[in-house]
């Protein structure tokens, strides 16, 4: 998840884009590795999403766009960005092209 920092190297949740909260004490950030497609027979590294805790919950809890839309959106926009509804807000899951193209490979051959 190394892939989603700011200007500063600094490690960022892909939603609401602001620093991880505090670094564990082996120096890495802290962060909740989502799972962004549950309905996904295989464990996959790659669906994998890193939110910060407040995010991770909204999307864990209080999510409103299904699995099957996020996964359509993801496939089918161009500019890597998924728009979602958490706790009644709209928010957005900034992927980078790596991510997205890895995750959508990934849940095409686990659902064969």
């Amino acid at each position: 998840m190394d892939r989603y920092t700011n200007s500063e190297n600094e490690m960022v949740c892909q939603c609401c884009e602001k620093e991880m909260p505090f670094r564990l004490e082996d120096g890495l950030p802290f962060f909740v590795a989502a799972v962004f497609d549950s309905s996904c027979p295989r464990e996959l590294q790659q669906n994998r999403i890193a939110l910060c805790p407040v995010c991770a919950a909204k999307f864990q809890h209080a999510r409103k766009t299904m699995d099957n839309e996020l996964v359509e959106c993801l496939s089918t926009k161009p500019d890597l960005h998924v728009p979602v509804q958490l706790a009644g807000k709209e928010e957005t899951i900034r992927f980078n092209r790596m991510h997205r193209d890895d995750l959508l490979t990934g849940l095409g051959a686990a659902r064969k």
